[in-house]
C-alpha cells in the first residue's frame, strides 16, 4: 500500500476543508450596509435591487424594509463585528414628504363660561384633507362638529397648515377658516328662556402644535388652539315673547389626533 500517496491524500482534503471554512466563514462575516440620503443607515442583506426600481434588504430578526432606489446614497460590504450581538433592527424613523397629500384626524375639548358664569366643558371632532404645496404651506379643506354644552355647530371649513422643521418631529401652525351650521339641542334653556332656533356664522380656529417622530407614516400629534364662533339664538322669555340674541364664542381649544 502507498502511504505516501495515502497522506497526500488526506493533506489535500484538510486543506480544501480549511480553505472552504475560511471562505464561509469570511463571506458569514460580511453584511450590507445601505446608506440612505435622509441619513439612515441600514445592515443587513440585500434581497433584491432595481436601480431604478426600489431596493429590499432583510434586517436582523427578520423582518424586509423596501425603499426606493432614489432613496439610496450607496451600498457596501462590511465586516460584522464577532462580539456583534444579533438583533433586531431599529426601524429608522418616518421621513414627511414636504410635498403631497396630508390628512388629519382630531378630538379635542373646549372650555367656557356659561350664562351664569358655571365653567362648561365642550368636545370637537375634526377631519381634514389636503395638499402640501410645501413644507411650510398645504391646503385643504374640513368638516368638524363642536358642542359648546348647549347649541351643536357643523364647521365646514378650509385649512392653511405648514410644518417649521424638516425632520420626523415638527412644531407646526394650523389654521381653519369657515361656517358653522347651528344645531339647536332638544330643550335647551339658556338661562334665559327656552332655545327655539340657532343659526351659525363665522368660524376661526388658528393653533400651534407639535407631531411627535414615528417610524410609519401615521404621526400623533397634539395642538393649542382658540375657537372663534359667531352665531345667533332665537328663544322665548318668561312672558313667551320671542326675542333673538346675538354672540361671538370665543374658547380655547386642546386637540389630539394623527396626521398622516
Amino acid at each position: 500500500m502507498n502511504y505516501k500517496k495515502l497522506i497526500y491524500c488526506l493533506l489535500s482534503v484538510v486543506v480544501l476543508i480549511c480553505l472552504t471554512t475560511v471562505n464561509t466563514w469570511a463571506q458569514e462575516t460580511k453584511e450590507d450596509v445601505v446608506y440612505l440620503e435622509n441619513g439612515s443607515v441600514i445592515r443587513g442583506q440585500v434581497m433584491e435591487y432595481d436601480p431604478n426600481g426600489s431596493i429590499k434588504i432583510e434586517i436582523y430578526g427578520g423582518s424586509i424594509l423596501v425603499y426606493k432606489s432614489a432613496e439610496v446614497l450607496k451600498i457596501e460590504k462590511e465586516a460584522i463585528k464577532v462580539a456583534r450581538e444579533v438583533k433586531k433592527e431599529k426601524r429608522p424613523n418616518h421621513k414627511v414628504p414636504n410635498t403631497g397629500i396630508y390628512g388629519t384626524i382630531a378630538v379635542g375639548t373646549m372650555i367656557g363660561l356659561g350664562d351664569w358664569g358655571q365653567p362648561i366643558p365642550g368636545i370637537t371632532l375634526k377631519g381634514v384633507a389636503g395638499w402640501h404645496f410645501h413644507r411650510l404651506i398645504g391646503v385643504g379643506g374640513g368638516i368638524g362638529m363642536m358642542n359648546l354644552g348647549g347649541p351643536t355647530f357643523i364647521p365646514i371649513f378650509a385649512n392653511i397648515r405648514g410644518n417649521f422643521m424638516k425632520s420626523t418631529a415638527s412644531l407646526f401652525y394650523d389654521i381653519n377658516v369657515g361656517y358653522g351650521i347651528g344645531v339647536i339641542n332638544p330643550s335647551y334653556f339658556n338661562g334665559l328662556g327656552m332655545v327655539k332656533s340657532v343659526k351659525g356664522g363665522l368660524y376661526l380656529r388658528p393653533s400651534i402644535g407639535v407631531r411627535f417622530p414615528s417610524t410609519r407614516q401615521t404621526h400623533v400629534f397634539l395642538d393649542l388652539g382658540f375657537v372663534v364662533q359667531s352665531s345667533s339664538a332665537e328663544y322665548e322669555d318668561w312672558n313667551n315673547n320671542p326675542i333673538i340674541e346675538k354672540r361671538i364664542i370665543y374658547r380655547p381649544s386642546f386637540r389630539v389626533g394623527i396626521t398622516f
